[in-house]
């Protein structure tokens, strides 16, 4: 799904497992870079009020996965190489 700019997008968190886990997970979209975000349902200590507090996360592009360099092959001597 993509988002048009300047959008929250927000789904309810059925796979949340732990208590930590946010309640809502989704993607915004903010002046053209692309956002996770997760909210959680909190309620004010002093007021009792329910709010919707939200998390963003600026999405980075997945490295490649970069190979190591190859070993260099050992130097094979011919007999005649050898010194002694």
């Amino acid at each position: 799904m993509t988002n048009k700019d300047n959008t929250l997008v927000l789904f309810v968190n059925d796979n949340k497992t732990q208590e930590k886990q946010p309640d809502y997970r989704g993607k915004a979209t903010v002046g053209g870079v692309e956002y996770k975000c997760a909210g959680w349902k909190q309620t004010g200590r002093n007021t009792g009020t329910v709010y919707l507090s939200v998390k963003l996360e600026e999405v980075q592009d997945e490295p490649t996965a970069q190979l190591p360099p190859p070993k260099p092959k050992p130097k094979s001597f011919d007999d005649e190489e050898i010194p002694f």
